[in-house]
């Protein structure tokens, strides 16, 4: 896909849409709404851009224009020289410096009670955790330690038969489940321990965990400085704007996923570790 940089001569903002000239021919070009919430403040007459754009041309508002895949610089002419608004590479070299901090790494999955198949949406639904892994490791990337354990709700009632067949579990698998003062402290103990930099594919672990605490009456376990969402840095990293299942991440760096998906948590904090190892694989072939 071709790249383009210019200066924008024009644009309209209501039907995402601008101007620029390139090799002294004007041509348009039309971005998402992804990108349009992102980008609005910057994106104004007299704005230096450069971006990746599709090759072929669709009409939109009366003229034809290629649409913007993903900007990679954003530059603003002032008396002093530039001032950047964005710059991809920039953003490339500060998540090489985060993901290689010399810290213990915790990935971290959880797995949470369902509503009923019957559950009408809105009816006040509260996910418990019912099950963790924990998967840690040193700054070189060696095994520290794992921990794995399903984990009893409130009420055994409130794991519904969806949340069975999901996770593909019986009620016997809770026979020795963990208590949530157990969990909580199994948790709390590591943190205090290794002090580790948390990661987790998504936003829901990180949801529920809080949600946790403030139905058990604890003291909130993780701060937000304290963890990395893996899913949002590599979605940012390559400008990819729909949300990635973890194991369909591998194919981001070529790769098939060693195992199926089985919504086991200390699988999933296994494969989110093998794919942070290819990210950061590949950040570091790109420097």
């Amino acid at each position: 896909m071709p790249t383009v940089w210019g200066k924008i001569r024009s644009i309209n903002l209501d039907e995402r849409i601008f101007e620029v000239k390139v090799k002294n021919r004007i041509e348009f070009f039309y971005f998402g709404r992804s990108q349009y919430k992102r980008f609005k403040p910057y994106l104004h007459e007299g704005l230096y851009v450069h971006f990746i754009c599709k090759n072929e041309k669709v009409k939109k508002d009366k003229c034809m224009a290629r649409e913007v895949v993903s900007f990679t610089k954003l530059m603003r002419p002032t008396s002093r020289g530039f001032i950047t608004y964005f710059d991809i590479d920039m953003i490339k070299k500060g998540v090489n410096k985060l993901l290689s901090k010399d810290a213990y790494r915790m990935f971290l999955d959880l797995e949470f009670t369902m509503p009923s198949y019957s559950y009408v949406h809105g009816a006040g639904f509260k996910p418990e955790i019912i099950q963790y892994g924990i998967y840690l490791e040193d700054s070189e990337g060696n095994v520290v330690l794992t921990e794995h354990s399903n984990v009893l709700p409130f009420n055994k009632n409130d794991i519904t038969d969806r949340t069975y067949d999901f996770l593909n579990l019986t009620k016997k698998d809770f026979k020795y489940a963990q208590t949530y003062n157990q969990f909580y402290k199994t948790f709390q103990d590591i943190l205090t321990m290794y002090q580790p930099i948390v990661y987790v594919w998504g936003r829901n672990d990180i949801y529920v965990i809080d949600l946790s605490c403030e139905m058990h009456h604890k003291p909130k376990i993780l701060e937000k400085k304290q963890v990395i969402n893996l899913m949002q840095i590599i979605k940012n990293y390559y400008s990819i704007k729909s949300d990635i299942g973890l194991f369909n991440a591998y194919g981001l760096f070529g790769k098939q996923a060693p195992i199926v998906q089985d919504h086991d948590s200390l699988n999933d904090a296994v494969a989110t570790s093998e794919v942070f190892h290819l990210f950061l694989g590949e950040i570091k072939n790109n420097k």
